[in-house]
């Protein structure tokens, strides 16, 4: 069995081909449910505006590949070639190394920020749910959990940092002198769009106007950060219309295409004869990018915030090896448990052949000793075969399972006491 990791992100693949590969958590749900059992035992898919990864715990790496082919062909009507197409791969320890960066926010465009511990908490309890975590995983993603929020508490990556959402009102600021000024619109409110007004209000904007296709989420928007009396809610059946009467346009829908079309929009933005200010934080993207082309339109996707990511690391550095360390710590733990692992079976096997060759000799002779006799020899024998077992189990776990050697001596000792039949996978 091999841990694997393909993905795409921010680092290898920009946002046209990233909104091709993006997956909402219905399809991740079912993917994992239908999932060939034979060829990935364990499965857990990673989607956000920045990355899109697939978990696996697998038996054979090639059909591996032609599996996620098949998938992202039939979900996506995309054909691509895996290896290959922007695609990372990392194996075992690598898969782990890279998956506890990812929790830590070291991994991020915006390092250290927070939003991807809770992105890949959800894609494990959407995991869990469809049946894709079992032992591996489980310890896998816990681990993951824990770094992340070790790294976070013992180092400052995270503290005075900015999220996507904050980098975009970083933008604006950049954009506005005063963020008073321009009138602003938020176009869907999830996690992101609710992120994006927390950092308005904080910036010293007291007023802007909301739209989401729900308009009680937008009232709760409005609630939950506080300025239910200045939020200003439009219909999202008058979004389009009413930018007109807008400086600003931060979108962060959560569909599978755009929402504001080249059709829909170019007669509404064209008459515009001031500049206006479009953001785009969806993935995939709710704009057609050829709106950016009508005249005093400035559209803006997440990619353009890739500047503000790299200003952000460059303030943290000495956070960003602190935190590696912990990770290090971590790595080392996991790959610990990780390959001895790979011996339980064999530990299981041994010890269970020993137990039932100690019980067939106690009941071949059962009939020479009394009940209290007997117990006694019945205990005296499981000590004995404990001590017998002691040195070479310690041995045994102690063993480098990722090496040629580790692996030949493994096989060796099946083959001594003849376990092969004995031994069940995980």
């Amino acid at each position: 069995m091999v841990l694997i990791l393909v993905g795409l992100n921010h680092k290898t693949a920009t946002i046209d081909l990233r909104e091709k590969i993006a997956f909402n958590n219905e399809d991740i749900e079912r993917i994992i449910k239908k999932r060939n059992k034979d060829i990935v035992k364990e499965e857990l898919i990673i989607s956000t505006c920045n990355r899109t990864e697939f978990y696996g715990y697998v038996k054979n790496i090639n059909n591996y590949y032609n599996y996620l082919n098949e998938l992202i062909k039939d979900y996506k009507d995309v054909d691509i070639k895996i290896p290959g197409n922007n695609f990372y791969i990392y194996k075992n320890i690598d898969v782990v190394k890279h998956l506890f960066e990812v929790a830590s926010g070291i991994d991020s465009m915006i390092i250290g920020e927070n939003q991807i511990l809770g992105q890949t908490k959800e894609a494990y309890t959407v995991s869990i749910k469809a049946g894709g975590c079992s032992k591996v995983f489980n310890k896998l993603f816990h681990k993951a959990f824990e770094v992340g929020k070790k790294v976070r508490t013992e180092t400052e990556i995270s503290k005075g940092g900015v999220s996507i959402s904050g980098a975009a009102v970083e933008l604006l600021h950049d954009i506005f002198d005063n963020l008073e000024k321009p009138r602003i619109l938020l176009v869907g409110l999830g996690e992101t769009g609710t992120l994006v007004g927390q950092a308005l209000i904080k910036k010293g904007v007291k007023k802007f106007w909301v739209s989401n296709r729900t308009a009680s989420v937008s009232r709760r928007l409005a609630s939950s950060i506080g300025i239910e009396k200045d939020i200003k809610i439009i219909s999202f059946g008058d979004v389009v219309k009413s930018f007109k009467n807008f400086d600003v346009v931060i979108s962060s829908t959560g569909a599978d295409s755009y929402i504001f079309e080249w059709d829909n929009i170019k007669k509404v933005l064209s008459k515009i004869k001031r500049d206006i200010t479009l953001i785009d934080l969806s993935v995939p993207r709710s704009f057609d990018p050829k709106i950016g082309k009508i005249k005093n339109v400035k559209l803006y996707s997440i990619d353009d915030l890739k500047v503000i990511g790299q200003k952000n690391q460059n303030k943290r550095k000495g956070e960003i090896i602190k935190a590696k360390k912990i990770i290090h710590e971590y790595v080392a733990d996991f790959e610990s448990w990780y390959g001895f692992k790979t011996a339980i079976p064999i530990i299981d096997a041994l010890k269970e052949k020993m137990e039932i060759l100690r019980k067939e000799e106690l009941e071949k002779n059962k009939s020479q000793f009394d009940d209290v006799i007997f117990e006694k020899i019945d205990r005296l024998t499981r000590s004995i075969i404990r001590k017998i077992l002691k040195e070479p189990l310690l041995n045994l776990k102690i063993l480098n399972f990722e090496s040629e050697e580790g692996l030949k001596k493994l096989e060796l000792i099946k083959e001594l006491f003849s376990l092969n039949r004995d031994i069940v996978d995980d």
